[in-house]
């Protein structure tokens, strides 16, 4: 786990968030259960709004996903109302499940205003990007931990 230096425990608390935006890569979406992971902060009395990117165009988009086609020649995106869910409101924290470093996930973590922004992504560029950097060991429960290491920030659990 890597806390970016400017910030202090002060700057965040998982007890205090409300709202919790999810990015994810839907390739990965096994992978970093992110269903569990929206369940588990659900429970925690958080209000989940999550968007899912496709690498690969599949034809038939789940309902809060997007894919390359949502992006016009310049790279900017169309209006989407998916996007417009989690993009069009402040999150108290933003969590990003992709560790491929995409274009177009980097750019909806750079568009989507949020008080705090986690990623799991070990590239270099992802210091710049988020404002915590965890690592999830554990490859069959990802989202408890990560969970746990939200909880931990700012509090004497």
């Amino acid at each position: 786990m890597r806390l970016r230096s400017h910030l202090s425990s002060s700057n965040y608390s998982f007890h205090k968030c409300d709202k919790v935006g999810i990015i994810y890569n839907t390739d990965l979406f096994i992978k970093y259960q992110v269903k569990d992971l929206i369940q588990l902060l659900k429970e925690e009395g958080k209000k989940v709004t999550s968007l899912g990117f496709h690498t690969v165009d599949s034809g038939k988009l789940q309902d809060s996903s997007i894919d390359l086609n949502q992006f016009d020649f310049w790279g900017s995106l169309r209006p989407n109302k998916n996007v417009e869910l989690l993009l069009g409101q402040k999150q108290d924290l933003l969590i990003c499940l992709d560790d491929e470093n995409n274009y177009a996930i980097n750019y909806l973590v750079t568009k989507a205003e949020s008080n705090f922004k986690v990623g799991i992504s070990e590239n270099e560029d992802s210091n710049k990007k988020f404002d915590l950097i965890v690592k999830c060991a554990h490859a069959n429960n990802k989202a408890s931990e990560l969970i746990k290491y939200l909880k931990l920030i700012a509090s004497n659990e």
